[in-house]
């Protein structure tokens, strides 16, 4: 078991942190990039389009949709740090051995979990961004940025994975 400098351990976990770094950007971006869009084109839209026979049947539609998406995000930003837990947990488990004496191991542990949280946030934030083209709710249009907001703040820095990656090898180890 050879000890790691603090040194070198980031110096491992540079290479696998900035690729999740330009992973967890693009799942920040691109949402973003889509609401731009949505603004666009709901901004050109007629505000008070003429009535259609089965309109209110749709207006409800929207609503429908509109809820059922905020329900969603609602559940999303609670269950992705959950699910991010979890991932992490299974892969330090699969790695232990080998993780005590190579932290760098924990640390491709602790990234494959922020993608799943950040992919999560994704995918609520785009059901959000839908949900608001037809219901033009801002309600939806907020959960959708507090959704990618929230994988923002998860952004990974060589420092912050290599702490964690310390801390869970020395727990690890008293294990």
């Amino acid at each position: 078991m050879s000890e790691e400098t603090p040194e070198s351990l980031e110096a491992k976990l540079a290479k696998p942190t900035r690729t999740m770094q330009i992973v967890v950007a693009a799942m920040i971006v691109v949402p973003l990039i889509f609401a731009g869009v949505v603004l666009v084109i709901g901004a050109q839209g007629p505000q008070d389009p003429a009535p259609i026979q089965g309109e209110m049947p749709a207006r409800r539609g929207g609503e429908v949709v509109g809820h059922l998406a905020l329900v969603v995000g609602l559940f999303c930003l609670f269950i992705q740090s959950v699910m991010q837990k979890f991932v992490t947990k299974q892969a330090v488990q699969n790695l232990a051995v080998q993780a005590m004496g190579e932290p760098d191991r924990l640390g491709e542990a602790y990234l494959t979990g922020l993608v799943v949280s950040g992919a999560i946030n994704e995918m609520a934030a785009f059901l959000n961004l839908i949900a608001y083209m037809s219901s033009q709710s801002v309600y939806n249009l907020g959960m959708a940025l507090l959704l990618v907001a929230s994988t923002a703040i998860k952004m990974p820095t060589v420092k912050k994975v290599a702490a964690w990656a310390r801390a869970t090898a020395e727990s690890l180890r008293g294990e």
